[in-house]
């Protein structure tokens, strides 16, 4: 018999499945419809800090939502063998309209829990994931899975992760000024917050022989509205550890197994 807390997890485990899977079939088709323009930031992202280098062998990639990522690297790295997944089945009938429109596809495509993926140990040379852990009810489970489904030195790729401020942890979570709390309440879509101490935290205890968790202030691959890009040129000069305690930044992890 379950324990209550295994029963706990397992009852909010299937209800962000649910809530997921109702977004994507519901919401969805048209909140994500401008992602050329929604996730540029994020294309400009993925081609500078991963497709600029050597992507081969089996790649995953986890939470793909519409499945844009994966197009673009199979179109940059068409000799990679790509699998895309994302937890809910509706989004996959949404991505065929991504692909056409990139003119890429991924080669293997379907629904799995980022926790319990379906594959064998040490299948892929490397797993990747963009805005993707936030959503996770446990970031440490999700990388220790990544961590299994790794070729011995394969590597994880993520980016934008938001890390709050310690002192502005609780307004990203919880005031209705905050994007994340606005999307979790009008759209029923889990996010979670993090400081960037939080981030290092659970991505250190997963068994990587390296793992690095670093703020992204590069302000070339930031939105261009709201003054967002001329905050991080201008922040550009301080250290870290200050920066870490102004208004916040998504960062970038990598480890390796």
């Amino acid at each position: 018999m379950s324990s209550p807390a295994h029963e706990h997890s397992d009852h909010a485990g299937h209800n962000h499945l649910a809530e997921e899977e109702r977004y994507w079939r519901d919401t969805a088709p048209a909140h994500e419809r401008d992602w050329r323009e929604t996730k540029s930031h994020l294309v400009r992202g993925l081609q500078r800090l991963l497709l600029s280098g050597p992507v081969e062998g089996n790649v995953l990639e986890i939470g793909a939502g519409l499945g844009w990522a994966s197009a673009i690297l199979k179109q940059h790295k068409p000799a990679a063998t790509v699998t895309a997944t994302d937890v809910s089945p509706s989004v996959f009938r949404l991505a065929t309209a991504t692909y056409a429109d990139i003119g890429a596809r991924p080669d293997h495509a379907g629904a799995c829990d980022m926790a319990n993926l379906p594959f064998a140990d040490e299948t892929f040379d490397l797993v990747f994931g963009i805005a993707v852990l936030h959503h996770a009810g446990d970031v440490s489970a999700v990388m220790r899975e990544v961590k299994r489904v790794l070729k011995p030195g394969g590597r994880y790729f993520g980016m934008d992760e938001f890390a709050a401020a310690p002192a502005l942890r609780g307004f990203w979570r919880d005031s209705r000024l905050s994007p994340f709390a606005r999307r979790h309440g009008e759209l029923g879509v889990k996010e979670a917050v993090y400081t960037l101490r939080e981030w290092r935290r659970q991505v250190a205890g997963c068994g990587f022989s390296e793992a690095t968790v670093r703020l992204n202030r590069d302000w070339r691959l930031k939105r261009s509205e709201s003054g967002r890009r001329w905050y991080f040129l201008l922040t550009a000069p301080l250290p870290e550890a200050l920066f870490a305690h102004l208004l916040g930044a998504s960062v970038v992890i990598a480890a390796r197994k």
